[in-house]
């Protein structure tokens, strides 16, 4: 299967974790939802990690291969785009693993009353996958990791968006063509 192709797929089953989510809690106040709510809601989001982390790495990597295809062979833009892959690969696959290391057994991330081991509370505030209010007590917001990713995924989005602009204004087109390509493309930004 493609990347293209299995970035599809993961797409499909995000939006089925989506509404699971929202009818678990998705879009309320922690405040407003029941420890069973905030439970399921947990539970829901932990199991979809996996799925969201390889869907939005895919998406990142179709983009970027796309790219490498349509870029001259004898231009330097071919070994950034490697790079830019690599990179790519490397930090998701961090991001997976240290999500599902945290606790074992596994669901003691969404339930802190499963016996088992975590990680301490100052390892799990840099490797913490949760933005926004704390939902159980053993996790906690707005962490260095948290910030990381984020800050990952706007560089990416705006080099991934901005390289198509300087790969298609060699190419054999009208200017009209390559301005509406580029807009379109620079759409990826927002």
């Amino acid at each position: 299967m493609s990347v293209p192709n299995l970035s599809q797929l993961l797409s499909w089953l995000l939006y089925v974790f989506f509404v699971i989510a929202v009818d678990a809690g998705q879009g309320r106040h922690a405040y407003y939802l029941s420890k069973h709510q905030l439970l399921r809601f947990s539970k829901v989001v932990y199991i979809a990690l996996p799925i969201i982390t390889i869907a939005t790495a895919c998406s990142r990597l179709s983009i970027s291969i796309f790219l490498l295809r349509i870029v001259n062979p004898g231009r330097r833009w071919k070994h950034g785009l490697w790079a830019l892959i690599t990179f790519i690969t490397i930090n998701y696959v961090a991001m997976f693993i240290s999500a599902y290391l945290q606790c074992i057994p596994v669901q003691k991330n969404w339930n802190t009353s499963v016996h088992g081991s975590c990680w301490s509370k100052a390892a799990q505030s840099g490797t913490n996958i949760w933005q926004g209010c704390k939902l159980l007590e053993s996790q906690t917001c707005l962490l260095p990791l948290t910030v990381y990713c984020a800050g990952f995924s706007i560089i990416c989005d705006f080099v991934l968006a901005i390289l198509p602009i300087f790969f298609l204004w060699d190419v054999q087109i009208s200017m009209r063509k390559k301005l509406g390509i580029c807009i379109l493309m620079g759409f990826g930004m927002m």
